[in-house]
């Protein structure tokens, strides 16, 4: 309810803002839409719920066992090697069918995904940890909309690239078929996790439409901060902070870009500049400055003080407010300490140029079935946290990168991320193509995995560090891969090259 009186009173103190085109969003989750998948085995449909899983929509339908029983793990591994559909009929509002643009948008694939819209194939998803969206207006209509996504197995097409891979190359890399997936390694089996290889739409599903102008990727970074020493400043620090964000504009103009402080009065704002943007995609650069009383601390040396904004976009002209987008961080500076000293080099953090001793714990996913973890879950397990007096989780490499909410969570509660990349105990083939065989791990289905969440995460205080995987140097110098997969030595070369 806060947000909302606070939006109110933008627009008093925005003086341009009359009209409001903000995108609208139209959730395609169950409970909004009527999803169903198919069993070949039963020749039938069956409902399904979205955000979800095969596995956990078997369950639910009674058409399996339960999965952790015993060793209902090995009964079940039909499920990770048959192809799945999923399907729902959905309608759409008048005043989401007048915006210029509408794009289908999905939060998480998992994994190997073509999607069918109105009987056309819109979509290939190959990668579990990327965010897809398609332009979808000139083919939907306002009613009976039905959109269908057949998943492939990962199982068979990570061994049918492992396969493709050796024939080219003359050799294997080691772990199988996960490391040609881009794909949660640990559903492939771990030492804390049976083998479930999941297929489903994982995250939320939705519809996203615009006029004029769309903003994405807002971000904000403390640079630098300097501390006041004298009375004349009741301010305890000066911050120091830059950032970007994206637009797509249908033609070119001016845009008013404003970043409102409640902290500030009589309608100030912090930041208001007029930009020039061209017809397409626009990235716009900015820096501001800001006194502050507090910074943000990890647990055990400060409070994790956070810092409300709200960012506005307009058309001063036209009195449009094309978005308002609010804005939760802190101020703070990170630094990892690497200098050599007498016994080797040194390995620690500064926040805020003091020295921290991190206590923590390694972070792994909550359940197998990824949906089933809720905030709630994640709200248990980082309380817990705190409460043990940890100052730092890191996340790992084998698993997936963790909601917002986790990361929220961190971010009030003076938890430090130390965040892997999404790779564990082998190396990733790393070429742009496979002659012959597709999809398959590239450098760029990597490159825009890292990008998309890179900018998802990097806003929060909380992220202290990112970490190109988990333990594949160590396995490659220690783990006897090149003597039990006999390569040769530009063999050798070759893979660690990738690597």
């Amino acid at each position: 309810m806060k947000n909302r009186l606070w939006l109110v009173v933008l627009l008093v103190f925005s003086d341009c803002c009359t009209v409001d085109a903000q995108p609208i969003i139209q959730s395609l989750n169950s409970g909004t839409a009527h999803w169903n998948f198919y069993l070949p085995a039963k020749k039938n449909y069956f409902p399904a719920t979205v955000p979800g899983t095969i596995h956990t929509d078997l369950l639910q339908n009674k058409l399996i066992a339960d999965p952790f029983y015993a060793a209902n793990e090995n009964d079940l591994k039909w499920i990770d090697t048959s192809t799945w559909e999923y399907s729902c009929n959905f309608d759409v509002s008048e005043q989401l069918l007048q915006q210029n643009t509408i794009e289908l948008q999905f939060d998480g694939l998992d994994t190997y995904a073509e999607v069918f819209l109105n009987q056309k194939s819109i979509l290939k998803a190959d990668n579990m940890f990327c965010k897809w969206a398609v332009a979808v207006k000139p083919l939907l209509k306002a009613e009976n909309n039905h959109l269908r996504i057949v998943f492939q197995s990962a199982v068979n097409t990570g061994k049918a690239l492992a396969a493709a891979y050796q024939q080219q190359h003359g050799y294997t890399l080691p772990e199988g078929e996960r490391v040609y997936v881009r794909k949660a390694q640990y559903h492939f089996g771990w030492d804390f996790a049976p083998r479930f290889v999941t297929c489903g739409i994982w995250k939320n599903v939705q519809l996203v439409a615009w006029s004029q102008v769309r903003v994405t990727d807002l971000q904000l970074h403390t640079d630098s901060i300097r501390a006041f020493s004298n009375a004349m400043n009741p301010e305890a620090y000066q911050v120091y902070a830059s950032g970007s964000f994206n637009v797509y504009a249908e033609h070119a103009q001016l845009l008013n870009f404003q970043i409102h402080d409640p902290e500030l009065q009589d309608g100030l704002v912090l930041l208001d500049r007029t930009q020039n943007i061209v017809a397409g995609w626009n990235t716009i650069y900015y820096q501001l400055k800001k006194k502050v009383k507090q910074l943000w601390w990890c647990n055990g040396s400060g409070e994790a003080h956070l810092q409300d904004f709200v960012f506005s976009f307009h058309d001063i002209r036209k009195k449009i407010t094309y978005d308002e987008i609010p804005l939760k961080t802190g101020f703070r500076t990170v630094q990892l300490i690497q200098e050599k000293d007498s016994i080797g080099t040194s390995f620690y953090f500064k926040l805020n140029n003091k020295a921290i001793y991190c206590k923590g714990a390694n972070y792994v996913p909550m359940d197998v079935f990824l949906p089933r973890v809720k905030p709630a879950d994640y709200r248990r397990l980082l309380l817990q946290t705190k409460a043990a007096g940890m100052n730092m989780l890191r996340v790992w490499g084998g698993g997936v990168y963790p909601d917002d909410a986790f990361f929220n969570l961190c971010d009030s509660l003076g938890i430090l991320v130390w965040q892997d990349f999404m790779f564990a105990c082998a190396p990733t083939p790393a070429m742009e193509s496979l002659s012959g065989n597709a999809p398959v791990v590239t450098l760029s289905h990597v490159r825009e995995e890292v990008t998309q969440q890179v900018i998802r995460i990097g806003n929060h205080p909380c992220l202290a560090l990112w970490c190109g995987n988990n333990e594949i140097e160590e396995g490659w110098k220690n783990w006897g891969w090149q003597e039990s997969l006999k390569y040769k030595a530009m063999d050798s070369a070759a893979i660690w090259t990738d690597y």
